[in-house]
């Protein structure tokens, strides 16, 4: 889709799969990615080589695609808890929460917050 090769594209494993394991990946233009790989080398004082092997056969064997989808189950079941949780809960006009359309997060603002704060 990057036609004019200037778009990098970088992402973790870090949240979603692996919390231990802190590895990440990039998308780019080939001679982009030769030169970062390069410089890591240099960089580099120990890449954790097995997990990202491990990691690497994981995703092309399309277990990473699974994965997610049953990690996004999970959560979405687990942020509908939390939604209903707080419909439930929240009964001060000053706390409003907004669902999210999409993703796992949820907006809560409190519209008179200082004055139930100490100094």
């Amino acid at each position: 889709m990057d036609t004019n090769r200037v778009v990098i594209y970088i992402g973790s494993f870090l949240k979603n799969s692996f919390p231990r394991d802190r590895l990440g990946w990039i998308a780019a233009d080939k001679e982009c990615v030769n030169r970062l790989t390069t410089l890591k080398r240099f960089s580099d004082l120990s890449s954790p080589l097995p997990e990202q092997a491990a990691l690497a056969d994981f995703c092309r064997g399309g277990n990473y695609e699974i994965h997610i989808k049953r990690i996004h189950k999970i959560y979405r079941k687990r942020m509908m808890l939390a939604v209903q949780t707080m419909k439930e809960k929240i009964v001060n006009g000053d706390v409003r929460m907004i669902e999210p359309d999409g993703g796992f997060t949820i907006w809560v603002s409190m519209s008179n917050a200082g004055r139930h704060m100490r100094n």
